[in-house]
Order: C-alpha cells, then structure tokens, then sequence
C-alpha cells in the first residue's frame, strides 16, 4: 500500500474543517432562527438548542470557530494519516 503524505493529509483536514465552518457561518448568517435551531436539533440528534442560540455573530467568534475547526480538522487529518500508514506496514 502506498503510503498518505502526512502534512498534506493535515493540511487536507484542516482547509476541510475551516471550509465547513465558513458554510455553517454563512447559514447562521442567512437563514432565520427557527431554521438554525431546527438544523443543530436534528444534528444533535434531537437535543433542545434553542436555549443556548445567540442573535448575532461576533466577527472575532466568526475567526476564532474558523481557526479552530482548521486546528480540529488537521489534527483529525494528520492522525488519520499517521495511523494508515502505520496499520499499513503491518499488511
């Protein structure tokens, strides 16, 4: 088996998870509240959200949730990547 790249695997994970967060900001933005609070319920598989929800979105939150869902995303992709390849050596 050929072998994953690890820093690009993380790299990979990490514009992966900032593009999603960038989506999720941009629907925050755009759809009403009862939408926002009907999708995160669904996500968390039926859990009340409606208390926790704020009105508005700070842009220092905004940049922060991006920085910090690209940190969750290339620690997933390099592990990822580290792990394949070390369960790939034993096949």
């Amino acid at each position: 088996m050929e072998k994953i790249n690890i820093r690009n695997a993380g790299i990979a994970g990490g514009v992966t998870g900032g593009a999603l967060s960038v989506i999720c900001l941009i629907a925050v933005l755009i759809l009403p509240s009862e939408a926002e609070i009907a999708i995160a319920n669904s996500l968390m598989h039926s859990i009340d959200v409606s208390t926790i929800t704020k009105a508005t979105v700070s842009l220092t939150g905004a940049v922060l949730g991006i920085l910090i869902a690209f940190a969750i995303g290339w620690f997933i992709g390099t592990f990822f990547a580290l792990t394949y390849n070390l369960l790939s050596k034993n096949t």
